[in-house]
């Protein structure tokens, strides 16, 4: 699967499950809290990760690199 099509699957997911946490918080029968700690970290660690042959976005365009 590209890389580009997994970060796209998993925002939208991510974007779905911190809806149902908004409505977590308003209607309290749904995690509201632990399910936006999950889903966020979650997300940061699934975008975070660099697949091989891709370099770092902040390794290839930083302005401080020399």
């Amino acid at each position: 699967m590209d890389p580009t099509t997994l970060d796209v699957i998993v925002t939208v997911v991510a974007a779905l499950l911190l809806a149902v946490a908004v409505l977590g918080t308003i209607f309290p029968i749904l995690p509201g809290s632990a399910l936006t700690l999950i889903t966020v970290v979650g997300w940061a660690w699934i975008l975070g990760r660099v697949p091989r042959g891709r370099p770092a976005s902040s390794a290839r365009c930083s302005p401080w690199r020399e």
